[in-house]
């Protein structure tokens, strides 16, 4: 036995289209505080696709740039100090005490005077006074017995025994000598007017004050001493 035939269902409208969904807001990431290599690498900014490699590559670094290095300054080396000069034996000033005394050339002598008080005046001398009137009178220095200033010449003074004994002078060999040194006897001096080649003293009545070779000034039988002043 068959059921009853019902009537076919109708068919359902079609549904209408959904809306599009809005598209959902993604949060911003929170600020870091690390600094960059702290967990986190930065992001090179994007490459143009170049010699680098392609976007996102960093560029290679720049070569170091050399700094041209400047030229060494040279500073002036200061200049050595002079050596310094051997320093001579005591002396008199050659060129003082032989020109004052050749000035009296001519003059007379007498035994046992004085030259007088009169600066570059002779009144007469023998070798002795005349050796004491050019270093004690005219120079002012000392002169055995006296002190540099002290002798006037108002009397005769030291004897050659005297200057050959003194310690104001110093006894060199005749190869040292310098015009100025004293050319001495026992009982004769003079004055070296030179390398010791001539001698100006009051040699005699009859030559007066002469220049004369160290022979020709010699007494016989007397040996040379050569003396030189020290510095006043």
């Amino acid at each position: 036995m068959s059921g009853p035939t019902f009537p076919p269902y109708p068919p359902y409208p079609p549904f209408p289209p959904f809306p599009p969904y809005p598209p959902h807001p993604r949060p911003a990431p929170p600020p870091s505080s690390s600094p960059p290599g702290a967990g986190q690498h930065p992001q090179p900014p994007a490459g143009n696709g170049g010699q680098d490699g392609g976007g996102g590559q960093p560029p290679s670094p720049a070569p170091p740039v050399h700094q041209p290095t400047p030229p060494p300054t040279h500073q002036p080396q200061p200049s050595p100090p002079p050596a310094p000069k051997p320093t001579p034996p005591p002396s008199g000033d050659g060129s003082e005490v032989s020109k004052d005394a050749l000035k009296y050339v001519g003059n007379k002598y007498v035994w046992g005077g004085a030259p007088g008080t009169t600066a570059g005046k002779d009144d007469g001398t023998d070798c002795s006074g005349f050796v004491n009137m050019v270093v004690g009178r005219d120079l002012k220095r000392a002169i055995p017995g006296y002190e540099a200033g002290k002798y006037t010449g108002s009397v005769h003074g030291p004897v050659t025994e005297d200057w050959l004994a003194w310690s104001g002078a110093t006894t060199i060999s005749q190869s040292e000598v310098k015009a100025g040194d004293l050319a001495c006897w026992k009982t004769h001096i003079g004055i070296f007017t030179d390398d010791g080649k001539h001698v100006v003293s009051s040699l005699d009545t009859k030559s007066g004050v002469v220049t004369t070779t160290v022979a020709g000034a010699t007494p016989t039988g007397e040996t040379l001493t050569c003396r030189r002043l020290k510095s006043p």
